[in-house]
């Protein structure tokens, strides 16, 4: 998944994964990608994310929010948490 309010660095990522033959699905804010993964939760058949590229600043829910929000929606031992915290 790729996280972005920037539609040229969404692309531009989305490009450079389609050339290792990696599909991926765009979010422009926080909100829009919390959404998204948690529809593919409750999805039986739908595959999960395996990765987030994800902006830090961006309108309606900043990176640190979204991180914060995944880490309260999943159980910790979904999540490796040293991934999403901020150095």
């Amino acid at each position: 998944m790729i996280v972005d309010d920037e539609t040229l660095i969404r692309k531009s990522i989305k490009n450079l994964l389609n050339s290792i033959n990696l599909k991926s699905e765009e979010a422009e804010d926080g909100l829009e990608a919390l959404k998204m993964i948690e529809e593919r939760f409750d999805c039986k058949k739908c595959s999960k994310f395996k990765l987030i590229f994800m902006d830090i600043y961006m309108p309606n829910m900043d990176g640190f929010q979204t991180c914060s929000e995944l880490l309260n929606f999943f159980n910790s031992e979904d999540i490796d948490e040293d991934i999403i915290k901020p150095n």
